[in-house]
């Protein structure tokens, strides 16, 4: 009979982690990057945000930390900014409460990848992010990694968000071997709607 062989079974996450270490070099990372997880995460992106007020305050520019932005919620921007794959200003336009904060909440954004990148540090949004980035951006290596995986099958279909969609067109562009499997009835998301 018949048998399957090359087969790679994974999440999304340990897809991404998998194909990041052969191609780390290609955005900037050491192979043996770090994946942080989401407390972690936190934690550097509330070190960013420490180290923006600390450079106001020595411009003297102080904020009423009462009105500005937690931690938690420049992590959610950030957050929807990836798994929707837009930019955080199209967040931050659905956003009316964060508009007088704008420009921080970028900066301290644009603080948190750069504390990461310095010291090689990838969270599970990174992993999407970067994986997403290099599929569409460097075509050899996207039809490559399409002839790699010629056959796709993605279970659990109604959990897939934007940029996890995304890199699933991207690796079936050429072979469009793509199936998905899913109820939206299960969708972990549904009570979003």
């Amino acid at each position: 009979g018949l048998k399957a062989e090359k087969i790679t079974a994974c999440t999304f996450h340990s897809f991404c982690a998998i194909f990041l270490r052969k191609n780390a070099k290609l955005i900037g990372f050491d192979p043996n990057f770090t994946i942080i997880d989401n407390p972690d995460m936190m934690d550097a992106l509330s070190i960013s945000k420490q180290s923006f007020l600390s450079d106001k305050k020595t411009e003297k520019i102080e904020y009423n930390l009462k009105d500005f932005p937690t931690t938690s919620q420049i992590g959610q921007i950030y957050e929807a900014s990836v798994n929707n794959c837009v930019s955080y200003d199209t967040i931050l336009d659905a956003i009316d409460e964060f508009s007088a904060y704008r420009e921080e909440i970028v900066a301290i954004l644009e603080k948190f990848k750069k504390y990461k990148k310095e010291r090689n540090l990838l969270d599970y949004n990174d992993l999407l992010y970067y994986t997403e980035k290099l599929l569409s951006h460097d075509e050899l290596l996207r039809s490559e990694t399409d002839k790699r995986y010629k056959y796709i099958s993605c279970d659990e279909y109604q959990d897939t968000n934007t940029i996890q969609n995304k890199i699933l067109e991207l690796m079936s562009r050429d072979y469009k071997n793509l199936t998905v499997v899913g109820d939206d009835n299960q969708s972990i998301y549904a009570f979003r709607y």
